[in-house]
């Protein structure tokens, strides 16, 4: 059975028309989406929270992360929650109506391997806790993965399909295949609304605190912007699929919204762009002309070797995304926002917990 939301709240909201589909075996919301957000405080939750108020209203989410530095304000409800602390976070998804939870907290690829233990901790057991809770209060749970679910040799890293071979030799990558699994599982199984997506790399306009494998691809910038050079972790070659951030949120909107009788399978590639190291700082240079980009690869260079340099994707004929842009067009936008956001004096650094770094 499929359930039309009706906006109680804002007359400008536009979810009347979505179909919140938490369908099968008793997966049915009698109202508007409410939305827990783990690890809220991370590149891709700091950008989705204003879409989906923008979508649903103001009151649709409450955040959550490890800590909150006293300084940051937020436009949602927010609760300090350890993803390690079951019986905490059962409580805040009872308390406030939750039938949606968008799961962001982990330690990403390059910091898990210089602490496994505590990676595999959040990565592994507290994602147990988290479909073990949305399996428990009937809530729809989107899951975010990752190319790093990619590795070995047995996948063609020119242009890798949806299904092909994924042998990840990290513990981030490791975890993001056994959310994956878990998902078609409990969605098999006991009826779980489970949707993910296989994020990119997702590039940013914000200078953000945190070394994860691919943050030269958004730290270039403004090393050039301040400091008119880069020293880069990765050799120039280096090929990675990327999206703006906006770009992802617009997309994790879209697949919370669509029709889950349309989806042919529980997880999506989002291709975004494929693009070397060395050809950003090429398209850098057109705003700052006396850059100067160095290259040398540290452990980091070993991670980006297991992923994909692009990936397909079937999004776009199983429920409507669709992604055009242009190496030199995300770059514009970039700055263009870089520029926009020193004229009303935006912190530049974003803070981040442990838990995204």
């Amino acid at each position: 059975r499929q359930m039309c939301i009706r906006d109680r709240v804002s007359t400008q909201s536009t979810w009347d028309s979505m179909l919140f589909n938490l369908s099968k075996r008793g997966f049915a919301v009698a109202g508007p989406p409410k939305f827990l957000i783990t690890g809220c405080l991370g590149q891709i939750g700091r950008a989705l929270i204003p879409k989906l108020q923008a979508k649903y209203g103001p009151n649709c989410v409450v955040g959550t992360d490890a800590i909150k530095p006293a300084d940051l304000k937020l436009p949602c409800k927010f609760n300090i929650l350890d993803i390690m602390h079951a019986k905490k976070m059962d409580k805040i998804v009872k308390d406030n109506n939750i039938n949606s939870i968008i799961h962001f907290a982990a330690i990403l690829s390059a910091t898990g391997e210089l602490m496994p233990e505590k990676a595999k901790d959040i990565n592994i057991r507290g994602l147990e806790h988290v479909f073990d809770i949305a399996l428990k209060h009937k809530c729809q749970l989107f899951n975010a993965s990752s190319i790093a679910a990619y590795g070995g040799d047995k996948f063609p890293r020119e242009s890798a399909p949806e299904d092909s071979s994924k042998l990840p030799s990290t513990i981030y990558g490791i975890s993001k295949i056994y959310g994956e699994l878990l998902g078609a599982y409990y969605n098999s199984k006991f009826g779980l609304d489970y949707r993910s997506l296989r994020y990119p790399v997702i590039m940013s306009s914000q200078e953000y605190g945190y070394k994860g494998t691919a943050i030269y691809t958004t730290e270039m910038f403004f090393k050039a912007i301040h400091d008119k050079k880069y020293e880069c972790y990765v050799n120039a070659e280096t090929k990675v699929p990327a999206i703006h951030v906006d770009d992802c949120v617009d997309a994790t909107v879209q697949m919370l919204a669509a029709d889950d009788k349309k989806f042919t399978k529980r997880v999506y590639n989002l291709a975004g762009l494929s693009f070397s190291a060395g050809e950003l700082a090429n398209e850098i240079k057109r705003y700052v002309p006396e850059f100067v980009c160095s290259f040398k690869p540290d452990f980091r260079q070993a991670i980006a070797d297991t992923w994909p340099k692009l990936i397909q994707e079937e999004s776009n004929k199983d429920w409507g995304w669709k992604f055009t842009q242009t190496l030199p067009q995300l770059v514009d936008k970039i700055f263009g926002d870089i520029k926009e956001a020193a004229k009303v004096k935006t912190p530049a650094k974003q803070y981040l917990s442990l838990i995204h770094i």
